[in-house]
């Protein structure tokens, strides 16, 4: 929740920010003042393939130098705001998306609840959907694995990203 008030004193969510309007306002918003998570859970995030988030890593570097460059300057550009827009339409959106979110869920089935076998049903219609991409198959291999092994690999991911 948030004060609309802030929300529309600081432009709403910015119009040229495809794809990642969220974070740029909420970067925006956070700076605006005092913020606070509540305790209780008021929604559920539920996802599906026809979501407009998906994985960033799909999306290419430009895309995400523009992405990041726009919420560290707090706004973005019309110039970049212009570049993303060609860049999004060249990409095959609804392959992308369901590629990725099939990638994503089978991310999930290995990394949070160790079900190899539901993450391999995942991982393997993103790869019939979109099959340039090498992280299904690269999670695929590590489905194989045992459970000490894909937590040890994920934690050292988790730790590597952090630094």
């Amino acid at each position: 929740m948030y004060r609309r008030d802030v929300a529309l004193k600081l432009g709403g969510y910015p119009k040229g920010a495809i794809h990642f309007e969220d974070h740029l306002f909420w970067t925006r918003f956070f700076s605006a003042g005092k913020v606070c998570n509540l305790k209780d859970k008021l929604i559920k995030h539920r996802f599906n393939p026809a979501s407009v988030t998906i994985d960033e890593k799909w999306r290419g570097p430009e895309f995400k130098k523009i992405k990041y460059d726009s919420i560290n300057r707090g706004y973005i550009t019309d110039e970049d705001a212009k570049r993303l827009k060609e860049i999004l339409v060249t990409q095959d959106f609804g392959k992308y998306k369901e590629a990725a979110y099939y990638s994503m869920i089978g991310k999930k089935f290995l990394w949070n609840s160790y079900q190899p076998s539901k993450a391999r049903k995942n991982l393997l219609k993103a790869i019939r959907i979109l099959p340039g991409k090498p992280e299904p198959y690269l999670l695929y291999v590590l489905s194989f694995f045992p459970e000490k092994a894909i937590t040890t690999i994920y934690n050292m991911q988790k730790k590597q990203e952090r630094n």
